[in-house]
């Protein structure tokens, strides 16, 4: 069971991450999950959930969480765009567990992973 200073925090937390949601800058690293109903029909919404999750996990505040409409490509889907240091990566066919990567090697590690792009 979480004490009341645990929950009080894990509310600031979430509430910070949805006030920025939609916010996108170019001074920050960006995920912009595609939310379409095909996205939603592919798994977007637990994919975005584990971005949210494991950026809170890992206590990565500078990171601005998005969402978007249509990727452009159904069989995509959930589409994920990633803004580091200047450079967009489109990532396709994202699980949650994909997510997680994306968060450790990609943001955290700094290295684009090939095998998501396209996939």
């Amino acid at each position: 069971m979480k004490t009341l200073n645990e929950l009080q925090e894990i509310r600031k937390q979430v509430k910070n991450q949805v006030a920025n949601r939609g916010i996108v800058s170019n001074s920050a690293t960006n995920i912009v999950v595609s939310m379409d109903t095909c996205g939603i029909n592919a798994g977007a919404k637990n994919v975005l959930k584990a971005f949210n999750a494991e950026t809170y996990r890992l206590n990565l505040l500078d990171i601005i969480i998005a969402q978007s409409g249509c990727g452009g490509d159904c069989k995509l889907e959930p589409v994920v765009y990633v803004t580091k240091d200047g450079v967009k990566t489109t990532y396709a066919n994202i699980t949650p567990e994909k997510a997680v990567r994306i968060i450790n090697e990609h943001i955290v590690g700094g290295k684009i992973i090939k095998e998501f792009i396209n996939a």
